[in-house]
């Protein structure tokens, strides 16, 4: 096993830096960042300008290239820890604007004082984009403020390692998108503020909102936490969507104020494309919240 720590510490900008901030690949990894700040960091294409019939498209190197602008996590049985640390500013060109994370059996927590905030992806998941089987994501005492998803052209990426060549953009999450099954998300005394999914019309994607799930048979519980703000344009569930079968969702004790889904149904959480689900509210307050259908 290797381990990573940042403890105290700066990692910002930097002019010939296009990629992610810290990048960790291989199984069984530890990552602890711990009071530390990361801002200003960019994970963009390699290479631009493919074809010169089409000098807007890009070559992307396969499902990682241009994803996660303060983090890349590739692997299985990864153990990642962040504490009292603040990410702001991070985009990426792809998905996963602060944090992309692949692989099985990996383990998240965003800890007491951690910030993600002011960041934008192109395509899908400003915050946090997140694949695997068996996935346990814990936010506990976090705020994730103004991160946004927006697909802002269609068509024009190639792709060697797609059997289709040309990849279509497609954002389905604005905020933090959690991909697979059997995965476990904790969020307790958190807030989350302003995350926006949002896709112009005559581009791909219908993005839901704030924290999106993804797959059959994972568990999402909420609790003690303020969600405010948060749109899903145009999708579902302003807050929190879960697509799949026998996921199930728990709020306790939370407070969902001003929340909308402005293309489809559920203003602050949405259950849909799946059957087998199961929705459990219990002391918790709508304020304001508003959809489409």
């Amino acid at each position: 096993m290797n381990k990573f720590t940042l403890e105290n510490s700066l990692v910002a900008t930097s002019p010939f830096l296009i990629g992610p901030g810290l990048l960790v690949e291989g199984d069984d990894n530890e990552v602890a960042i711990t009071h530390s700040e990361m801002h200003g960091l960019y994970n963009g294409p390699r290479v631009a300008g493919y074809d010169p019939d089409w000098p807007a498209a890009r070559l992307r190197d396969g499902p990682y290239d241009g994803a996660g602008g303060a983090l890349r996590l590739v692997g299985n049985r990864l153990n990642v820890t962040l504490i009292g640390t603040d990410i702001w500013f991070a985009n990426a060109e792809y998905s996963g604007a602060t944090i992309f994370m692949w692989g099985d059996d990996n383990s998240l927590l965003l800890g007491e004082g951690t910030v993600t905030e002011r960041s934008n992806a192109y395509e899908d998941a400003g915050g946090m984009y997140i694949v695997g089987n068996n996935v346990s994501v814990h936010w506990k005492g976090a705020l994730s403020a103004d991160e946004v998803s927006t697909v802002s052209w269609p068509c024009w990426d190639y792709d060697p390692t797609h059997p289709d060549g040309w990849v279509c953009l497609d954002s389905t999450c604005g905020g933090h998108l959690i991909k697979g099954s059997d995965n476990r998300v904790t969020v307790e005394d958190s807030r989350f503020l302003n995350l926006h999914g949002k896709t112009p019309s005559y581009y791909g994607g219908l993005p839901d909102g704030a924290v999106c799930l993804q797959g059959n048979g994972n568990r999402l519980e909420a609790k003690r936490t303020h969600f405010e703000g948060c749109v899903a344009f145009s999708g579902h569930g302003g807050a929190i969507s879960a697509t799949g079968d026998a996921n199930e969702i728990v709020v306790d004790g939370c407070t969902f104020e001003k929340n909308q889904a402005l293309g489809f149904f559920g203003g602050s959480i949405a259950v849909y494309a799946g059957t087998g689900s199961h929705l459990h509210i219990n002391d918790t307050d709508f304020t304001g919240c508003m959809a489409m259908q």
